[in-house]
């Protein structure tokens, strides 16, 4: 229970544009974000622009930011999607 309500604050912090909240989202996960976008994209490169874009995404919306689950859920459902993403691109572009 007290991971959640640290995970809320951290949140709530990040919704008020605390640069700080969202340094700590970074040192938290994007390491083991990195290493999970690396699982799909098997390119250091494209993962890491995965992470980045995504890290990214969020402080851009960080106003309107709804997350229901947790915030680490939310972060590896994001990273897997946008991999996909980039898989399909990359796929349309061999094609291509």
């Amino acid at each position: 229970m007290m991971v959640i309500d640290k995970e809320r604050l951290l949140i709530h912090s990040l919704k008020l544009g605390s640069t700080i909240a969202f340094d700590r989202i970074y040192q938290m996960y994007a390491k083991r974000l990195y290493a999970y976008s690396l699982q799909f994209t098997k390119s250091a490169e494209d993962a890491e622009e995965i992470v980045e874009d995504s890290l990214l995404w969020i402080w851009e919306n960080r106003e309107t930011l709804v997350i229901e689950s947790s915030l680490s859920s939310y972060l590896f459902k994001m990273v897997y999607r946008k991999a996909l993403n980039k898989l399909a691109h990359i796929d349309a572009t061999q094609r291509a």
